[in-house]
């Protein structure tokens, strides 16, 4: 049985979620938060990505089976490459990793689903953008000192999604030449290996330890 070429991966989010772009918007707001081409909120892939290569080192790390098989330990890597860095100890900063390998699996960005998107398609430009402002909020902190009082200067507001289902697409790309046969081997149970990971993908975005972002991912077979 040949592995799956695609996968879908619906992301239900619970609670408010902050993928933000690193900038600001005003001196009232200090981080906004990722659009699609429609203004809406959007889950970037790269974000999501990482938080299932996490997920997947995580299994090996605890030495999990899928399928009966115990993963190896550079089941990340297989699917999902290697770092073009690496680590030298001793020294302040990390060096280029020349030997880099590809990963086999392309993770599109999460946008809202399908039914919502095609919704939207019937709107115009304006209903779009005034549906788009229902979907973001703004949150804000500060420090608070020993005595239970703000400390000054420490106001932070920040752009934040409400809680809505997001939907991504991962691709199984060609190998790369030379591809060992456990590294194939691995290739042909991806989706299973994504699947068993996926638990461990509790929260996404920035203020994950505050909150924000909490989830649950599925992962089906593409139609």
């Amino acid at each position: 049985m040949s592995a799956p070429a695609s996968a879908r991966v619906s992301v239900a989010l619970h609670s408010y979620w902050h993928c933000g772009t690193g900038r600001g918007a005003s001196a009232m707001l200090d981080a906004v938060i990722a659009r699609d081409a429609l203004g809406l909120p959007v889950l970037p892939g790269r974000s999501l990505r990482g938080l299932l290569r996490e997920a997947v080192e995580t299994l090996a790390e605890i030495g999990a089976e899928v399928g009966g098989r115990p993963l190896p330990a550079d089941a990340a890597s297989i699917l999902f490459g290697t770092s073009g860095f690496e680590t030298v100890p001793g020294a302040a900063r990390p060096r280029a990793n020349r030997g880099t390998v590809p990963g086999r699996l392309a993770v599109s960005d999460a946008r809202l689903e399908p039914a919502a998107l095609a919704h939207l398609a019937h709107l115009d430009a304006e209903e779009r953008a005034v549906l788009a402002r229902t979907l973001v909020t703004t949150l804000a902190a500060t420090a608070i000192d020993d005595h239970g009082s703000a400390k000054a200067a420490t106001l932070r507001t920040v752009e934040a999604a409400v809680p809505v289902g997001l939907e991504a697409r991962i691709d199984l790309l060609p190998p790369p030449p030379g591809a060992s046969a456990a590294a194939l081997a691995l290739a042909e149970r991806w989706l299973d290996v994504l699947v068993a990971a996926a638990p461990f993908v509790r929260a996404v975005g920035g203020g994950r330890t505050r909150g924000l972002g909490r989830c649950t991912l599925a992962l089906s077979e593409a139609a």
